[in-house]
């Protein structure tokens, strides 16, 4: 057991350790460090020797560095130059060249990038949509409802209660489409066009094409709900 008086707050430890120590803690000695002046304060390289031979060793420091992608501030030693403070951020900002993604997309699919066989993909998923109910349920089966699908749900059962059933979740496929609130028994559907997501479509192809088979529709656009609900309440009214 050995007594000893720290050099920066004063208190006096006890330690086990037979090493003379002149701090009781990291945090003393640390702030001990703050008080000091830097040895070569008020030198420069041209009028002091040690400056310059002590600019090598200053590779080993470290300093604090802003991630340039996801701006986390991380420590890292200056020599290394350092820009990201993770592999995951560096991968986000490195620029692929295009040769390269296409063999690591050919590794991992055993699909070349090439015009015809994008096409052979799309025409395979088109035939999965349209001769396939299963696999859009399968597709849709956790999809709920959206907020503005949810307001015009309640709305509908309201005024209709049991009439309009939302089968947005997959549920009913018809020619490859997924409409959102069906009557099943009157061949009826309602589609709530989203501005953003239908932004510059037709309404009247997807009427068109649920007429084909057999469905009447109506298209009802998310800015003209929020904007009257009455006035969608009495079109639908007059469709039902």
């Amino acid at each position: 057991m050995k007594k000893f008086v720290c050099n920066e707050c004063g208190n006096e430890i006890i330690d086990r350790d037979s090493r003379k120590r002149n701090y009781c803690s990291y945090i003393c000695y640390w702030n001990s460090l703050k008080k000091k002046s830097s040895w070569n304060a008020g030198l420069t390289k041209e009028i002091d020797a040690r400056v310059r031979s002590k600019r090598k060793k200053d590779n080993f420091r470290y300093e604090l560095i802003s991630c340039k992608s996801c701006g986390k501030i991380f420590e890292a030693l200056i020599a290394i130059h350092r820009k990201y403070c993770s592999k995951s951020c560096a991968a986000r900002n490195k620029i692929m060249p295009e040769e390269a993604k296409n063999k690591i997309r050919l590794a991992q699919t055993g699909i070349p990038e090439t015009p015809e066989a994008k096409e052979s993909v799309r025409l395979g998923v088109l035939k999965k949509w349209c001769y396939d109910p299963e696999y859009a349920r399968r597709v849709f089966s956790t999809r709920g409802k959206s907020r503005d699908e949810e307001k015009l749900y309640e709305m509908l059962e309201i005024n209709f209660p049991g009439y309009w059933h939302y089968v947005g979740n997959g549920r009913i496929v018809i020619g490859g489409k997924v409409p959102d609130f069906v009557n099943e028994e009157d061949k009826k559907i309602i589609e709530l066009y989203g501005d953003y997501y239908h932004k510059g479509q037709n309404p009247q192809d997807r009427i068109n094409y649920f007429k084909i088979y057999g469905f009447n529709c109506i298209v009802i656009w998310v800015s003209e709900f929020k904007r009257d609900k009455n006035k969608v309440l009495d079109r639908v009214s007059e469709f039902a």
